[in-house]
């Protein structure tokens, strides 16, 4: 096990002493089986003072089988596990306020303080409500609704035909060309850049895609680093049944900026532009 130097004892004297002032509770690591993993098994126990510590052991916990293959264990003693008022942790003759464990009551107070308001139950009650059974009757609401031929789950099935065709037409989907202007020589953080995209839909319409301009910092290898999205809105009809999509955004960051463009299947019924794993890049 690693100790650091100031956390080791400075003689055994130390150490047993601190184990007979109250410190009883611990943590047996055993290392189990050879094809199995480390157990931890909570418990409590008497130190003699000297070298001996007694504990109880279940005659069935299933942590005896590792013992016995194992014989070597660890006990880990931990200080100050639970709050104890200070009449009875402080040392004879010392005043009661000695006994407060101080930096398990800093902890408590960083916890109250900083951790708090975001474990609350009503704020857990209103993050499930908002983000996730609002959403869900919401959805469940849009797929049962007719279809054109006043069918229940007409929604429904609109959705899966378009899965369908999104899943046949993917891999023929093609960005043929991207165009950028607008960009000083020097870029600066704010400068505006101009993307114009053509894409072949392989038969979906462009309202079925999203397009979208990815921009970002680039490292040594010209890779994005941290990049963010922008929309891309359709601007028109070109030859051969490409369809072209345009975006102005301002620069993100500042210093050497990359970019590029992609394509992902939409429909309103998808839990989002994602869920299909489809996406398409320059």
């Amino acid at each position: 096990m690693l100790v650091h130097r100031w956390d080791a004892p400075r003689d055994d004297a130390e150490w047993r002493a601190w184990l007979t002032e109250g410190h009883d509770f611990g943590q047996l690591i055993v290392s189990g089986p050879e094809d199995g993993f480390p157990t931890a098994v909570p418990l409590h126990f008497h130190f003699d003072g000297a070298a001996t510590v007694t504990a109880h052991l279940a005659a069935a916990n299933p942590v005896w089988s590792a013992i016995e293959q194992r014989p070597n264990v660890v006990l880990s003693v931990l200080d100050d596990y639970a709050y104890i008022p200070g009449t009875w942790r402080a040392a004879p003759r010392t005043p009661a306020e000695h006994g407060v464990p101080t930096r398990w009551v800093e902890m408590v107070r960083h916890t109250l303080m900083e951790l708090g308001p975001k474990v609350l139950a009503s704020r857990m009650v209103r993050d499930y409500t908002e983000k996730y059974y609002a959403p869900a009757a919401q959805s469940l609401r849009r797929t049962v609704e007719p279809g054109a031929d006043g069918e229940p789950f007409g929604a429904a099935r609109e959705l899966a035909a378009y899965r369908q065709r999104a899943q046949e037409a993917w891999p023929k989907i093609q960005i043929t060309d991207v165009d950028s202007y607008g960009l000083p020589d020097t870029p600066l953080l704010g400068s505006e850049l101009s993307l114009t995209a053509t894409v072949h839909l392989a038969g979906l319409q462009p309202d079925e895609v999203v397009v979208q301009a990815v921009l970002g910092r680039v490292d040594g290898s010209d890779a994005l680093m941290d990049p963010v999205t922008v929309p891309m809105e359709h601007t028109g009809s070109v030859d051969g049944g490409n369809e072209v999509f345009s975006t102005t955004t301002p620069l993100p960051v500042a210093g050497p900026v990359g970019y590029t463009v992609r394509v992902l299947p939409h429909h309103p019924l998808l839990a989002g532009d994602n869920e299909l794993g489809l996406v398409t890049l320059a």
